[in-house]
Formats: C-alpha cells, sequence, structure tokens
C-alpha cells in the first residue's frame, strides 16, 4: 500500500508592534539625547526619527541613549523605535513620541496677555505664558514684575533685554520688583493717582532670563483729598463783620484740588460758600457778636473729601 504525506502551511506569525517608549533624556536648543527601557531579549534596536523632508531616517544602535546634533532651536523632532530579538525578528515601528528643541531665550511675555486692575496704592496683575508646556529645561520656572514711576522710568536705564545683565541690577531703582512663580502678582506700596510703568520678564528651568516686555503705563486710582485738620486751619483776623482765615492745602492724593467748600454756622443758620483759588479765604457780611462755627471740605476729580473738624470763633 502507497504512503500519503500530508504537508501543512503556516503562515509567519503577524509582526508585533514595539511597545517600548522613546523618552527625551537631554533636551538643549540644539540637541536631543533619548533613551528607551533595555529588554534582556533585543539584540538591537533601530531609532528612527523624522527628517525635515518628512521621511524617517534611522540608525542601529545596541542599546542607549542617543543623541542627535545640529538641530534648530525651538523645532519639534520626533522619534521612535523598533527591535531585533536574538532570532532575528523585527518588531514594527512604535508609537512616535515628539519633543521641542529648546528656544535660546525664553520668549518675551507679549503685552496683549497683560491684564492689571489698578487700585489706589496697588495694581493687581495677570499674565498668560507659552512656555508652560513642552520639554522640562524650556519651561517657565518665575517671572519677575517691575514697575517704576513714568516720571524717573528707571527702564530708561537698562538694556530692553535682561540676559546680558542678568536679574540683579541693583543700581537701577524701582517703586517695585518682586519675584512669582505664578502668572499674577500684586504690585504694591504705589502712591495714588500716580502712572507706573510695568515690565515682565520670564526665567525658564535652563536658567535663562527672557527680554522685558514693553514697558507698559498704568495709573493707580485717586482718592478724593484727605480731610483737614484742626490744626491746619487757623484765623488770621476777626472783626465786627468779617474773618480771614488760612489753611494748610490737603493731601491731594494724585488728583489736584479743583475747589472748596466752606460752611459756617450761627445758631441753625448754615450758609456754604463755593471757592476755587489759594488756601485763604475771608468771610463777610457777618453779625457782630455772634459766635460762628467754622468747616471746610475740598473736592478733587474723585469728589469731596470729608470735613475738617469744626472751628469756632
Amino acid at each position: 500500500s502507497a504512503t500519503v504525506s500530508v504537508l501543512y502551511w503556516h503562515s509567519p506569525p503577524p509582526m508585533a508592534t514595539c511597545d517600548i517608549h522613546v523618552l527625551a533624556e537631554k533636551v538643549s536648543s540644539d540637541s536631543i539625547t533619548v533613551s528607551w527601557k533595555v529588554l534582556p531579549d533585543i539584540e538591537v534596536y533601530f531609532i528612527e526619527w523624522l527628517d525635515v523632508g518628512g521621511m524617517w531616517t534611522g540608525l542601529v544602535v545596541d542599546s542607549p541613549p542617543l543623541r542627535r546634533c545640529d538641530l534648530s532651536p525651538d523645532v519639534e523632532y520626533s522619534f521612535r523605535i523598533r527591535t531585533k530579538n536574538k532570532l532575528g525578528e523585527w518588531t514594527k515601528p512604535g508609537n512616535k513620541s515628539t519633543f521641542r528643541t529648546a528656544c535660546l531665550l525664553p520668549k518675551t511675555i507679549d503685552t496683549e496677555t497683560i491684564k492689571a486692575v489698578p487700585g489706589h496704592t496697588n495694581i493687581h496683575l495677570s499674565w498668560t505664558s507659552d512656555q508652560d508646556s513642552g520639554p522640562l529645561n524650556t519651561r517657565i520656572t518665575s517671572y519677575r514684575v517691575r514697575a517704576c514711576s513714568a516720571s524717573s522710568n528707571a527702564f530708561d536705564i537698562i538694556s530692553i533685554g535682561d540676559q546680558a545683565d542678568g536679574p540683579d541690577q541693583s543700581y537701577c531703582t524701582y517703586a517695585f520688583d518682586e519675584y512669582t512663580s505664578s502668572q499674577k502678582m500684586e504690585i504694591t506700596g504705589l502712591l495714588t493717582g500716580h502712572t507706573y510703568l510695568v515690565s515682565i520678564c520670564q526665567l525658564n528651568k535652563s536658567g535663562i532670563w527672557s527680554a522685558s516686555c514693553p514697558p507698559i503705563a498704568l495709573k493707580t486710582k485717586t482718592l478724593p483729598p484727605t480731610a483737614l485738620s484742626r490744626n491746619d486751619l487757623e484765623i488770621d483776623l476777626v472783626d465786627c463783620c468779617s474773618a480771614s482765615f488760612h489753611w494748610r492745602e490737603p493731601v491731594c492724593n494724585g488728583s489736584p484740588v479743583l475747589h472748596y467748600e466752606i460752611s459756617y454756622l450761627m445758631n441753625t443758620d448754615e450758609r456754604v460758600v463755593e471757592y476755587s483759588g489759594p488756601a485763604k479765604f475771608v468771610l463777610e457780611d457777618l453779625l457782630s457778636s455772634c459766635t460762628y462755627t467754622l468747616k471746610l471740605r475740598s473736592a478733587n476729580a474723585m469728589g469731596f473729601g470729608l470735613w475738617s473738624p469744626p472751628f469756632v470763633f
């Protein structure tokens, strides 16, 4: 009898996909060093990167890391990996990992993103930065907020870029100079009704300062004039039908005094005179041998301040 042999053809198993992730070990402005997990059964690793023309180019290595040089700053580069085991079996490339080279300098904060809410003696600031993600060494770690009086303008005597001088420019005098790790700051200790120039620069994890953004002019709110005290008002001369007096000009709180109101009262008869002029006045047509109570208040663009304490003559 004849023997029949039956042969079965088995198709090769499908090629597996590499599940090793490419990690950025070190990123600079002109190079990226990548690494990956080493597996015991792998003989070689084929690292591929996406070149400028959109083609994948690779290099066979037996262990990490791998450094790519001569790259452009602030540009994204993609890497992926596939492996060959000791049986000579290759895997498909795994998912790509994309990294951005560092900036030579952190970007200057866009003044359009700065929001300011002035108070009477303070200014609340908030802003946004687009360098809070990406490679670790390009991420912003802190900000420097400075404010100077617009009349002195300390920013005129420094370079608009802080890179050459660094953050420690002690020869400049600022009304406010503080650091923060958040994207907000309250500028305090300011004068009411004054204009200040405010600028912000940022520091990345590599220790590189950005240029300061162009100074923006912000004005604190004004207050009504401060009320005069009893000692600020003095009678100069009183006769039978008039009284002359003067007073110390009140603190105007950032807005000049526009006019005064002078109240003088005899019994229940109160009269109020509005007056614009120097800090002196003569009350006329008074009744002789009568007692009067005098008080005064001043007004600026924000309105009237409080009345002074009464002065009796």
